[in-house]
């Protein structure tokens, strides 16, 4: 094993110190190497804000490696989808059926018309000679 992995884990103070060690002189550090408090909160914050940056992209990777949640979600949102234009279907058929009603019955009032017209004409050119 390294070094690394036997040594315990740090808290935040100890890594804040690790850290702020590694920080070269005038960059950051007061002069004769002094912690000053507001350094330290400061540190304490973007270590914070570090960690919860990292959480984040964790969750992201693992919402990507999850191949089967993401296969769910995607047949999930499919089928949505074909019920929804399913249901629209469906509707545009029952208004089109409405509307082919109403046309075969103007159709079929015509074809009375003309028929009953027909055999009037019909009628009187039998009786007329």
């Amino acid at each position: 094993m390294t070094e690394e992995m036997q040594r315990p884990p740090e808290t935040d103070t100890e890594s804040a110190q690790r850290i702020h060690e590694h920080v070269p002189k005038g960059k950051g550090r007061p002069a004769g190497g002094a912690e000053s408090p507001m350094d330290a909160e400061s540190l304490k914050r973007e270590i914070a804000i570090t960690r919860s940056a990292l959480g984040e992209t964790v969750d992201a990777l693992a919402a990507k490696a999850d191949i089967r949640g993401r296969a769910k979600e995607r047949a999930t949102a499919k089928r949505r989808a074909l019920r929804a234009r399913s249901a629209q279907l469906k509707d545009q058929t029952g208004q089109n059926a409405r509307l082919r009603r109403k046309e075969i019955a103007a159709a079929g009032a015509g074809t009375v018309a003309v028929s009953a017209a027909a055999w009037i004409l019909a009628r009187r050119r039998t009786h007329r000679h």
